[in-house]
């Protein structure tokens, strides 16, 4: 049983970072052109910059989360994650 609540703790963290990011990717574009009046070379090097934290730190995060507690790191990067964003 608690097994079972972990796996679903970290599967709706796990939901809600895919959710941010998604929608992250989405509303650069429109700020980007609405409110900020870019070209399409500007908005497009905002994305792939936006993406290109998953490429540089994917496999030292995979590493550190297969030797630490996963539930800990997950908790601590989506509150970090939640703050920068939110702010």
């Amino acid at each position: 049983m608690q097994n079972k609540i972990k796996n679903i703790q970290i599967g709706t963290e796990e939901t809600i970072r895919y959710i941010s990011t998604e929608i992250l990717m989405i509303l650069i574009p429109i700020i980007g052109i609405k409110v900020l009046a870019l070209n399409n070379s500007s908005i497009a090097i905002a994305a792939s910059l936006a993406s290109m934290g998953y490429l540089l730190f994917g496999y030292i995060s995979g590493l550190i989360a297969d030797k630490w507690n996963r539930q800990y790191i997950i908790t601590t990067t989506l509150l970090i994650n939640s703050l920068v964003f939110g702010l």
